[in-house]
């Protein structure tokens, strides 16, 4: 059931973090400025929090065995991530160290995807997880070609 909140406030934070993107947002590199913490905190920082408090949980829910080393080691990194999105958003540092995040940000997901997509195909783990992930990355990555043209 926390997983599913999860899954729900993920969604909800990630829609409202492009609607005040494009809302205020008034150029490119703004859109990128405001998105980014709106990106990264519900995707990587929730799955931190579900990995380090409800890790048996998540694990179930993705078809995976629960509270592995991995799973802890996986659930650090997304909270560092998580951590310097906020800081990069304070700290103004500019859009090039924003886009850098993104793109790690982007290209973990990718991976992710990638594994998702083989456990579902080789695996037969037709978990929600396994089947909606390489669809929302695809569809993140499409909804982030416009800002990263414009600057890039």
């Amino acid at each position: 059931m926390v997983v599913k909140l999860f899954e729900i406030t993920r969604i909800i934070a990630v829609v409202i973090g492009f609607f005040l993107a494009y809302f205020y947002g008034g150029t490119a590199e703004d859109i990128i400025h405001i998105l980014l913490p709106w990106l990264i905190v519900p995707i990587m920082g929730f799955s931190a929090v579900e990995g380090l408090f409800f890790g048996k949980d998540a694990a179930r829910a993705k078809g995976y065995g629960a509270n592995s080393a991995y799973q802890i080691q996986t659930a650090l990194f997304f909270l560092s991530i998580t951590f310097m999105s906020i800081w990069l958003y304070f700290a103004n540092w500019g859009v090039w160290s924003e886009i850098t995040l993104l793109f790690t940000f982007l290209l973990s997901l990718l991976l992710s995807a990638i594994n998702h997509t083989y456990q579902a195909i080789a695996h037969g783990n037709y978990t929600w997880n396994n089947l909606i992930r390489p669809i929302g990355v695809i569809a993140l990555i499409a909804s982030v070609y416009y800002p990263l043209s414009q600057i890039l």
